[in-house]
């Protein structure tokens, strides 16, 4: 199975494109910028917003930002009842259940950050926030197997010719930044996936 963790909704759509989603997720439509790690070793406490609140530089509408830097954009969020909120409860509980109970290997995919993102808000180390996840999914489920893709985006903080392999042989580093184009972003991650994901994937 594979499930999208940021860090932006990239991932989801290029999944729904090339028909490889079947299920929603907690972090499909969101952008986590501090990365998942905390979140999922609170076991997604405070993860879903109550109210609204907050506006974004350069945006006119409101958005929604949680204890853990992530921004939702795609919500109206009302109150502490409306179906936002539930969507996200269900999107977790599946999250949670099949982390502890499944026996396949788990596909985590992030997206890493996009030149963009320097200016939009605090944003983690792309590397940095991974491998904190892997230190998580080994403590809170040990019986997990997974491998988390990182697909590097940045031009600006990637060189091409870096090695960024890390000793983690659950960590797959795809460095994508040479490959990033505005306008073909989209179609950029569906082929990174199609030709350096896949093909790992058994």
């Amino acid at each position: 199975m594979i499930i999208p963790i940021g860090i932006d909704c990239g991932i989801a759509d290029a999944l729904r494109k090339l028909n490889l989603r079947d299920v929603a997720f907690p972090f499909d439509w969101n952008v986590t910028y501090s990365g998942v790690a905390d979140i999922i070793k609170n076991d997604f406490e405070s993860f879903v917003p109550i109210r609204r609140f907050g506006i974004q530089k350069d945006r006119t509408e409101s958005c929604v930002f949680n204890k853990y830097d992530v921004l939702f954009i795609h919500e109206d969020w009302q109150n502490k009842k409306s179906e936002e909120q539930e969507k996200y409860y269900k999107r977790i509980a599946r999250f949670k259940e099949i982390l502890e109970s499944t026996r396949d290997t788990i596909y985590f995919i992030r997206k890493g950050h996009m030149f963009h993102t320097h200016r939009e808000y605090y944003f983690k180390n792309d590397i940095e926030s991974v491998t904190e996840l892997a230190q998580v999914l080994k403590e809170k489920y040990p019986k997990l197997k997974y491998k988390i893709f990182l697909i590097l985006c940045c031009p600006s903080c990637y060189d091409v010719d870096q090695d960024l392999k890390l000793h983690d042989s659950n960590i797959v580093i795809i460095n994508n930044s040479k490959n990033v184009n505005v306008q073909l972003q989209d179609d950029n991650l569906c082929n990174c996936i199609v030709n350096n994901v896949m093909p790992l994937i058994k």
